[in-house]
């Protein structure tokens, strides 16, 4: 069992039409997830993954972060 705490996650729907967004929302609402180490961002047109991975680090990261990017549609 993991036990390390030190961590966030930066969730970037880019502009899906498959109610990425919405599900996100409902699925930390019946699963009673805190949300402090969570950052959602819906992009309201598409941006890529370049732009994607770049705005996510530039307002969801510290600079002694650690990135990691795991793309759900690969």
């Amino acid at each position: 069992m993991q036990n390390y705490t030190n961590y966030k996650v930066i969730i970037i729907d880019d502009a899906s039409i498959d109610g990425t967004t919405e599900e996100y929302i409902k699925y930390f609402k019946i699963h009673k997830i805190d949300k402090s180490k969570y950052t959602l961002l819906s992009n309201l047109e598409r941006a890529y993954a370049l732009a994607n991975q770049y705005f996510g680090t530039l307002y969801g990261c510290s600079k002694d972060s650690i990135n990691m990017v795991v793309d759900a549609d690969d």
